[in-house]
């Protein structure tokens, strides 16, 4: 395919009118036989030979600027495919970005549904079904430390956690508190007191 291009483009420069009568009859450059397109430059440049040093001369000079149009044709279609290239890059880019911006979405999205999701121990609380809350609950309820117990209770809910150590790591972070917190420790002794934390 190239080198059939290449026949055809110095066939070009040395018989426009052939290429131009090819064209106006409704074929295309692609139909012209390698073999014809061969014959038609040897015979071309033979007949160049056989003309006069003035002539040739002449024909020389035509064909350098025909030369000089080709080559700056050439530059133009690099040039137009180098913005191509550049342009189908950023598109790439940008198609990243909002494949990263849509991921991050759907994370937020599955985040919020989870958040909103109702918890079944929650929703099937006495309290919320309209039970009357246990004296000892709300005793425990008053205390400063509730929060702090809640928090362990929690962890142990959500993680399934139990072991005394791990507990006191997750609680640090939750609380934002350092592991050698007293609070920590106070708060399992409290729950486990209460039996609402086995093997703490």
């Amino acid at each position: 395919m190239v080198a059939h291009s290449g026949l055809v483009s110095f066939l070009t420069l040395l018989d426009p009118a052939y290429i131009d009568g090819w064209i106006k009859s409704g074929k295309t450059l692609a139909q012209l036989d390698d073999r014809l397109v061969q014959m038609r430059v040897t015979d071309l440049l033979k007949q160049l030979r056989e003309k006069p040093l003035v002539s040739s001369t002449e024909i020389n000079a035509e064909l350098q600027h025909r030369i000089l149009e080709q080559i700056n044709q050439n530059q133009a279609l690099q040039d137009a495919l180098s913005m191509a290239k550049q342009r189908i890059e950023a598109l790439e880019q940008e198609n990243h970005g909002l494949q990263a911006q849509n991921s991050i979405q759907q994370q937020v999205e599955q985040l919020v549904q989870k958040e909103q999701r109702p918890n079944d121990e929650t929703a099937g609380s006495p309290v919320l079904q309209g039970m009357a809350e246990p004296p000892w609950m709300a005793e425990w309820r008053q205390r400063t430390t509730f929060e702090r117990d809640a928090i362990i209770l929690t962890l142990i809910g959500e993680t399934g956690v139990s072991r005394r150590p791990k507990i006191i790591q997750l609680a640090a972070v939750r609380m934002g508190v350092k592991p050698d917190n007293s609070a920590i420790g106070d708060a399992l002794n409290r729950i486990e007191e209460r039996g609402l934390g086995v093997g703490l």
